[in-house]
């Protein structure tokens, strides 16, 4: 779409494709851009609609939620250099206009990690990825662990954070939970 850079992703939503885009603001003291939604049912014209504020962002992925809700996710960093201190940034809405932020339980819980997939398993909007473990927050040089974790929202409620095994963060090692898929005996993550 014209005025907004493809990011990462789509979703089919009935006769419609939605990608996630990126709007950059290029006055003369813009700050980064907007992380955006492009709607289209003809791959022609598009309907594009911001859903976050200015900020640097990085990626932003796009999924269906419960009851036909559009969920999108994207990584604000206060550094356009690095993600360290990065947060993961989740939105919903029901009509790709109006879109409702959701938090997570802690200040901490939605902190650096990164995302992989939005999936949606009856009413939960899950989020598959991985959580960086930093070894000695004070020393950006310090190994960092990459946790694989799985971060889940109820009904809208606040996200949870679930990490799936230990880490050895002498050693700085790195696993992310790339996708999950629903089996008819439970859940099956794929890293």
């Amino acid at each position: 779409p014209a005025g907004c850079s493809f990011v990462d992703g789509a979703l089919a939503l009935g006769d419609r494709l939605v990608v996630p885009c990126k709007i950059y603001d290029e006055s003369n003291d813009g700050d980064g851009g907007r992380i955006s939604v492009a709607a289209t049912s003809d791959l022609e014209s598009w309907t594009v609609t911001p859903v976050s504020e200015n900020g640097q962002w990085f990626g932003a992925l796009v999924g269906a939620g419960p009851d036909g809700t559009v969920v999108v996710q994207a990584l604000e960093a206060g550094d356009p250099n690095t993600t360290l201190g990065s947060t993961m940034r989740i939105w919903s809405s029901r009509d790709l206009v109006t879109w409702t932020p959701i938090d997570g339980e802690t200040p901490t819980t939605l902190l650096d990690g990164q995302a992989s997939a939005v999936r949606s398993f009856d009413d939960r909007i899950v989020v598959t990825g991985t959580f960086n473990d930093h070894a000695d927050q004070a020393d950006p040089e310090a190994p960092a662990s990459m946790r694989p974790a799985i971060w889940v929202s109820t009904d809208g409620a606040p996200f949870v954070r679930t990490l799936l095994r230990s880490a050895d963060v002498t050693t700085g090692p790195s696993a992310a939970v790339m996708d999950l898929v629903s089996t008819g005996s439970g859940y099956v993550a794929v890293g």
